[in-house]
């Protein structure tokens, strides 16, 4: 609002710093509008971002139009894509599962891009949402609020991240989202090849979300730190060694279409012995199907790890999970917790 409150001439000072910062932020988006640091973030930063953009178009009489920008656009559907049902979203890096969207942000969005596919009514934030009650978001809640918008239950749909690296499908039987990327992202967590497996709402194979924010989580131990360790996530464990961290270990997207999503693994993992790691991830009308495959030199164990906050049920050759379930060809599946999270370990049989 210090467009409004200053003189034009303080304001003219001021401008070139906050185009700077906000060109900035643009560049930290992909041309798919994804934000790698999840839904809460994007809520934040971007929301912020249109507030911002809406009042310098009014200031400008509309000279200076930053929704304009195709970029723009592609970030207000963002939302759209990363919701996987009414009470959970695709959490990737430091964000928790529950996404609620401001009413005023997506009010306007929808105005302004009328693509936009606005989420369910069970998806909108209360007022309460927001620990700190910033008052830039409910006073826009009020203003900007659309009571007539056309509101959409669960939809079935997929789509492709090919910046940011994320794959999402939704059907009327489960929700999937599945990543590549590497192990440098914003709010970066050591996941190259995760995914979360939604049966309904249970979520059967979980992303464990953000760790406590304290000073050891922001320095060199954070990867000690089982949310942020591959160790927290749904990815094999190579001769015990879990992923490292840095730009140097990454996953390279095969394929991603509607049928699989396939990632190379092997650069995600500083480990000799392992010469490939490729996983395939086949959505099918009522079950995913993981597939990896492990090409290893010498002795080199491998440990499939699946991640979920329900307790789980093992038996011979299947895991029950909520109102889902893990199966496959193998007798022999451990679990032990750690805090909230329940860490389940098969073991690859074979070389």
């Amino acid at each position: 609002c210090y467009m409004y409150a200053a003189s034009k001439e303080e304001f003219d000072q001021v401008y070139p710093r906050l185009e700077s910062t906000m060109q900035a932020f643009l560049r930290s988006y992909g041309d798919d509008g994804g934000c790698r640091e999840g839904g809460a973030y994007w809520g934040y930063g971007f929301g912020y971002f249109v507030y911002y953009a809406e009042l310098l178009r009014r200031y400008t009489n509309g000279k200076v139009d930053m929704f304009k920008n195709e970029k723009v656009h592609q970030m207000a559907k963002f939302q759209e894509r990363f919701s996987l049902t009414p009470h959970r979203s695709a959490n990737f890096s430091d964000c928790n599962s529950r996404f609620a969207c401001h009413f005023g942000l997506i009010s306007f969005l929808k105005k302004e891009y009328d693509d936009i596919i606005v989420p369910s009514y069970e998806s909108l934030t209360g007022f309460d949402t927001d620990h700190c009650h910033r008052w830039a978001h409910p006073v826009r809640d009020f203003l900007w609020a659309n009571p007539e918008l056309d509101f959409q239950d669960k939809a079935e749909k997929f789509c492709y991240m090919p910046n940011a690296q994320w794959y999402i499908k939704t059907t009327k039987t489960y929700s999937l989202a599945a990543k590549s990327g590497k192990n440098d992202e914003p709010h970066n967590h050591n996941d190259v090849g995760s995914f979360i497996f939604l049966s309904g709402d249970d979520a059967v194979c979980d992303d464990p979300g953000p760790g406590v924010y304290n000073k050891d989580y922001f320095s060199d131990k954070r990867y000690e730190n089982i949310k942020a360790s591959s160790a927290g996530h749904n990815v094999p464990i190579i001769n015990g060694t879990y992923q490292s961290p840095g730009s140097s270990f990454y996953g390279k997207v095969i394929s991603a279409n509607e049928g699989e999503f396939v990632v190379d693994m092997t650069n995600a993992y500083d480990c000799p012995q392992l010469k490939s790691l490729i996983r395939t991830i086949k959505p099918g009308e009522k079950c995913v199907e993981i597939i990896d495959r492990f090409e290893t030199e010498g002795e080199c164990p491998v440990t499939e790890r699946f991640v979920t906050k329900i307790p789980p049920v093992i038996q011979k050759g299947k895991i029950n999970i909520g109102c889902g379930s893990i199966s496959g060809d193998f007798e022999d599946a451990q679990c032990m917790r750690n805090e909230e999270l329940y860490l389940i370990d098969i073991p690859v049989k074979g070389k």
